[in-house]
């Protein structure tokens, strides 16, 4: 992927345009460069102080420019709030055999300590207390053996209870994870690539492990349409049950970033760190995807995202 240079402005106040139409402005917040797979990190971004007295919901834009010139741009509305809020952020998302679980937890509330949980599969594998100092806990776990694939971090502000349509913001979560090379590999070559209607179609099957030994395996077949696919990029609810689970745009769910998807990061060699580059992309697919997040009922398209005012 080219590498574009990337903009975050929140949204200011109204103004006449020369043609005597009125126009929104925008203040840059932070800059940031993607890397080779077109991803950036954009840290401590704090918003004006006068965002919160002029309304309650803002806007933030991220623009995008290539050094061919070209660009693109998204906003999305965000709700300020002074309710207490707590982020999660591990040190590396993708970790090797024995390496510890690190991670900074930051508050907004003044708690004296944060309530930490590990989870695995729903399973609770550790809960402890962390203190928080100015704002931010250091959370760091020895290697267990039950890491392996998927691992929650839970990070919740035991001073704060509410309930909330669109979540508690004072729980705050992360994954990160430790590839296992377990599984299958499955490949099917169809005899042709074109068929005619109402033709037999015939293709090979392939089963091997994942070091490419042969492997017996008992398998469920399944022919979607492609126009199934197609739909599914503009509704994400329609054919989310059923046998259009089986379909190749349905295999993974934290979706795909270039041709990096969860399901190749798990098959990563267990023993080995991953660039950092790499590690950045593993981090984008799992936010906002964990399972086990506080507002986890929530769609992506279901309403505006919330962000604190820092003054």
């Amino acid at each position: 992927m080219i590498p574009c240079d990337v903009t975050v402005s929140e949204s200011g106040p109204w103004r006449v345009s020369p043609n005597g139409t009125p126009e929104l402005t925008w203040r840059p917040l932070a800059t940031a460069r993607t890397n080779r797979y077109g991803v950036a990190r954009v840290r401590d971004v704090r918003l004006t102080g006068e965002v919160r007295a002029r309304r309650d919901v803002l806007e933030l834009r991220i623009e995008a420019k290539a050094r061919d010139g070209r660009t693109g741009s998204e906003t999305e509305p965000f709700y300020v709030s002074d309710d207490a809020l707590v982020i999660v952020e591990p040190s590396h998302s993708v970790l090797a055999v024995g390496d510890p679980i690190e991670a900074i937890a930051r508050t907004t509330s003044a708690a004296p300590a944060l309530m930490v949980s590990i989870l695995k599969d729903g399973r609770i594998l550790s809960t402890s207390a962390v203190p928080v100092r100015d704002g931010r806990s250091t959370v760091r776990l020895p290697y267990q053996p039950e890491f392996r694939g998927r691992i929650s971090i839970i990070a919740h502000d035991p001073t704060v209870i509410r309930y909330r349509w669109d979540g508690d913001p004072a729980s705050g979560t992360a994954s990160v994870l430790y590839p296992e090379q377990s599984g299958l590999e499955v490949t099917v070559k169809p005899r042709r690539e074109m068929f005619a209607p109402g033709e037999s179609m015939s293709a090979a099957v392939r089963v091997r492990d994942l070091s490419g030994r042969r492997a017996d395996g008992v398998l469920a077949i399944a022919a979607v349409d492609a126009a199934v696919g197609e739909r599914m990029t503009s509704s994400d609810r329609y054919g989310s049950g059923g046998l259009a689970n089986l379909a190749p745009w349905m295999q993974d769910d934290g979706g795909r970033i270039g041709d990096v998807t969860l399901s190749k990061l798990m098959r990563l060699d267990p023993a080995r760190r991953v660039a950092d580059d790499l590690d950045l992309v593993a981090a984008a697919l799992m936010s906002g995807r964990d399972e086990y997040r506080s507002n986890r009922d929530r769609s992506p398209a279901s309403g505006p995202a919330r962000a604190r005012v820092q003054s």
